[in-house]
């Protein structure tokens, strides 16, 4: 077992409400810290929420790159980069979508490598 994996995920949330409000139910739902949500420093300088929590890095942004989903949770593992430059990255997508939908009661969806959006339940 000489290669090292990380994971990472990707997930779709509805939700109308604020990040801010977003992130509470998140947080409380996953038991993570809570999210840390501003600006960020650089372009494009809009409202982000990030955590850390057993060596993952989890990003909460707005999105429109799925219609009908208003934000994207993202999760990788921390110290990871050779991991992802070389493609051994676990995908747990599907896992995260699910478990956001069951605890947290939002509806979630993933894109696959394909471009196809699955709903989640």
């Amino acid at each position: 077992m000489s290669k090292i994996f990380g994971a990472k995920a990707k997930v779709f949330m509805t939700y109308k409400g604020e990040m801010h409000e977003l992130s509470k139910i998140i947080s409380k739902g996953l038991i993570l810290p809570d999210f840390i949500v501003g600006f960020r420093e650089d372009p494009p300088y809009d409202l982000t929420g990030s955590c850390e929590a057993l060596g993952f890095q989890l990003w909460l942004n707005k999105s429109d790159l799925v219609s009908g989903y208003d934000f994207v949770l993202e999760m990788e593992t921390e110290l990871s980069n050779d991991e992802l430059s070389i493609g051994q990255m676990h995908d747990l997508s599907l896992w995260l979508g699910r478990y956001v939908y069951r605890i947290c009661d939002i509806d979630t969806c993933v894109v696959d490598e394909n471009g196809g959006v699955c709903q989640v339940r």
